[in-house]
């Protein structure tokens, strides 16, 4: 006896949910950030060689491509504080985990930067000097908080953005339906109505709720109306709907047959077995 089974998809939980919704901000960040460090390099290559002051055009390359990855180690923080904002509920706790992620991301921006930097010159036998600490900490802060700001900005509005668009309804394939003839009148049976179809000569019967309507369709043109539905073919003269199965029996004339929800009973013939096995089977 095969029993058919739902499974239900679990929901994604944890960090990479968020580090898939933040995929592209920080794609963008770091595209920008690369960009504009190039940029920068060029720069002051150019405004050195009109000084006539020399330098080793490497070096401003070293200092924006350092600082452009002490900005990719920093988002991390940036990233926490995002998580949080949006559980904090004042503005004094907005504000509070904003300011502590200043404090995170320039810590983490300042000793990636500044440690690539010492390893850099030190393989090139020569020494990085950083400058006096408090002042040079203190300049490198100032600009990290515009950073944080502007990150923690689009961070949300990007947040904003993308649940607006996951909020609009999104149009559901139309599903399949049959008009059928009753003493009432024509009647509307829907496919996910039906418990299975059964030929009947030159019509069809849809048994749905206990009743049985006839339409005059072939069961092959109700098949391929009913194809991508939950329906599979059970018999050159049946059709059922997967989700009404409750298992397989061999019938006592020595045939087999599908059980149904309902309490009813679908022939299914020896060649199809298998597919119907494996259509039902979860998975």
């Amino acid at each position: 006896m095969v029993q058919a089974s739902v499974q239900q998809p679990l929901g994604g939980r944890g960090w990479r949910p968020q580090l898939a919704r933040v995929g592209a901000p920080l794609a963008i960040f770091a595209g920008v950030g690369l960009a504009l460090g190039v940029v920068n390099a060029i720069s002051t290559n150019v405004e050195f060689g009109w000084r006539h002051v020399r330098l080793d055009p490497r070096e401003p390359y070293v200092w924006e491509l350092t600082s452009w990855f002490g900005l990719l180690v920093g988002f991390a923080p940036i990233l926490v504080a995002d998580r949080w904002l949006a559980r904090a509920r004042t503005w004094a706790a907005r504000l509070a985990v904003a300011a502590a992620a200043t404090v995170g991301y320039s810590a983490a921006h300042v000793v990636t930067m500044v440690g690539l930097r010492v390893a850099i010159y030190a393989a090139a036998g020569a020494r990085y000097d950083f400058g006096p600490l408090q002042q040079s900490v203190l300049y490198e802060y100032r600009k990290d908080v515009v950073t944080v700001a502007m990150c923690l900005i689009v961070l949300w509005l990007w947040r904003r953005a993308t649940a607006d668009q996951a909020s609009v309804p999104q149009p559901q394939p139309q599903e399949p339906a049959f008009f059928a003839e009753s003493r009432q009148g024509r009647v509307l049976i829907r496919a996910p109505d039906i418990d299975w179809v059964e030929a009947k000569g030159n019509y069809v019967a849809l048994h749905a709720g206990g009743r049985s309507y006839l339409i005059r369709e072939p069961l092959k043109a109700v098949d391929a109306k009913l194809r991508g539905s939950a329906f599979v073919r059970t018999h050159r003269s049946a059709l059922v709907n997967a989700r009404r199965v409750r298992g397989i029996h061999r019938a006592d004339a020595g045939g087999l047959k599908v059980e149904l929800a309902n309490a009813e009973f679908a022939p299914l013939s020896d060649r199809r077995r298998a597919a119907v096995v494996k259509a039902l089977s979860p998975g």
